[in-house]
């Protein structure tokens, strides 16, 4: 029974997911927390340079969940921000900016989300699957 003085602690599994998010949103390495695995926008490293983790985790299909999440998330913000926009401009909507500027964003939102969801995907695979166990 949680005490009535101080706050409950969070359970384990809320601060893994707190942290694998935080980590993914500072693109460092899930495992360590510090280490830079990314060397380019879109480029990931092969190894950790502070642990030493690989980020490919031992699989040829291990990707597609991160594209997955990447394309949900992507497409997501482009529905969002089509929606925003044309009740920002009710009643008067361009439609011609509307479209183009959709088109624009969906083409974009991928390419600007692909480090986070990758890194966000990689540090949920290690809290699944911890580093050791990737054969």
């Amino acid at each position: 029974m949680p005490s009535r003085r101080g706050a409950t602690p969070l359970p384990p599994a809320h601060r893994i997911a707190g942290r694998a998010l935080r980590t993914a949103l500072s693109r460092r390495c899930p495992n360590c927390h510090t280490g830079r695995i990314w060397t380019g926008w879109l480029t990931l490293g092969d190894r950790c340079p502070d642990c030493g983790i690989a980020p490919a985790r031992g699989e040829h299909d291990f990707f597609i969940g991160a594209v997955m999440v990447n394309f949900v998330l992507a497409e997501l913000v482009t529905v969002l921000s089509f929606v925003a926009a044309m009740i920002l401009m009710w009643p008067a909507v361009n439609w011609d900016a509307l479209l183009w500027g959709t088109v624009a964003l969906a083409i974009a939102a991928p390419i600007a989300t692909y480090p986070f969801t990758m890194t966000l995907w990689l540090a949920l695979d290690m809290t699944f699957r911890p580093p050791g166990r990737e054969t």
